[in-house]
């Protein structure tokens, strides 16, 4: 009885500590590093850090290996005909002569199908390795090849999704290294594809969209920018991310520099009263207000812009402070004196923050243009 009761303490201890294919990856590295480490002699003595370094960026990639699960064991075969045995997280090799009797009796001979998610992961798992390899030697485009490989690769094996991701995500860094825009976008959409199916991951396909939308609004394609921002925002509402607040502030100060200033001024307002009941961010109203206030100027609505000075004035406290500045700006320009308008211009841009070239900077120079076209 105490016998059987040991056999099964072993058992259950064999079980919780059956390697896995990453440490078997690992131990092979260590392997390889330890018959290197044993050539090179006293000369890696004199190579040092930087010798170490290219030889680990240089090396060859692991061979691809099968596994056979034995629930308390694990037996693995390389593509370079060695043999290991591994349990309780130990690796030991064994003799390489065993292997056709061990392939036979565990099924990893020529009858094992390639295409099983074992051997594709497997495959995918030493693409990326040789992936990271060429990216640390600066070789990206050749990284980025390897990466895409090693992305497809994964998907195909179904069990590994999240290291799909994983490697369209580096394949896209690699690319926009080389300023290869559209593969770059093709391989984060890839992954954002992959992070969107599972709502535990809907924040990292959010972060996605957020930055090919930051990435698309700086080379100037506000349209798709504002496409992938919305994408983002959905996801990050889904998921309950604070995030969202920060994406929904760039979507709308987007839409104003695509002219939809009418759709903006109702989220300006909703932002403005989202900020003021947070401590943090309440100081951002004025902003808000503000750039509400300047889609009005851009709409060329005078008498909406007074009513709407009234009602923030009189609902928000913290813009009185600039309410004065916005009050003669309004005079200026109901007056329709160029001179006058223009003596309010400098000490209100300067209030306002604004910069050449922006949305509100251009909804200035159209009242000026208006009123310059009067005289």
């Amino acid at each position: 009885m105490i016998q059987f009761l040991l056999s099964l303490m072993l058992a259950a201890a064999a079980f919780k500590t059956v390697p896995t294919s990453q440490s078997f990856r690992t131990h092979l590295s260590n392997l390889a590093t330890n018959s290197s480490n044993a050539n090179e002699g006293r000369n890696q003595n004199l190579v040092g850090k930087l010798g170490r370094f290219i030889a680990k960026v240089v090396a060859p990639p692991l061979p691809t290996f099968k596994v056979a699960n034995l629930v308390i064991a694990v037996v693995v075969i390389t593509s370079d005909s060695r043999l290991f045995a591994g349990a309780f997280n130990t690796w030991v090799q064994l003799p390489s002569e065993w292997i056709p009797k061990v392939s036979q009796f565990l099924g990893l001979g020529e009858s094992l199908d390639d295409t099983s998610s074992q051997s594709l992961e497997n495959e995918a798992e030493a693409l990326h390795e040789q992936a990271i390899k060429r990216k640390a030697a600066r070789d990206y485009s050749e990284a980025a090849r390897l990466f895409s490989r090693a992305a497809h690769s994964f998907s195909a094996a179904e069990s590994a999704s999240y290291e799909a991701a994983n490697s369209h995500t580096e394949a896209a860094k690699c690319y926009n290294v080389l300023t290869q825009w559209n593969h770059a976008r093709s391989s984060s959409l890839e992954a954002a594809a992959i992070y969107e199916r599972s709502d535990k991951t809907w924040t990292r396909a959010a972060a996605i969209y957020e930055k090919l939308g930051s990435d698309e609004r700086s080379r100037g394609d506000c349209v798709q920018a504002l496409a992938d921002l919305d994408k983002a925002l959905t996801l990050y509402r889904d998921a309950g991310d604070s995030r969202a607040y920060h994406v929904d502030t760039a979507r709308v100060d987007l839409l104003c520099t695509l002219g939809r200033c009418a759709d903006a001024i109702p989220l300006f307002e909703t932002l403005s009263a989202h900020a003021i009941t947070i401590p943090t961010l309440k100081f951002s109203v004025r902003s808000f207000l503000g750039n509400a206030l300047f889609c009005r100027i851009s709409m060329h609505d005078q008498a909406g812009l007074e009513r709407a000075l009234n009602a923030y004035t009189e609902e928000y406290p913290l813009f009185a402070d600039v309410e004065p500045i916005w009050r003669m700006f309004v005079q200026a320009w109901i007056a329709g004196d160029v001179e006058i308008f223009e003596s309010v211009e400098v000490k209100f841009r300067m209030m306002n923050t604004v910069s050449k070239g922006s949305w509100q900077d251009r909804s200035i120079l159209s009242v000026k243009e208006s009123l310059t076209s009067l005289c």
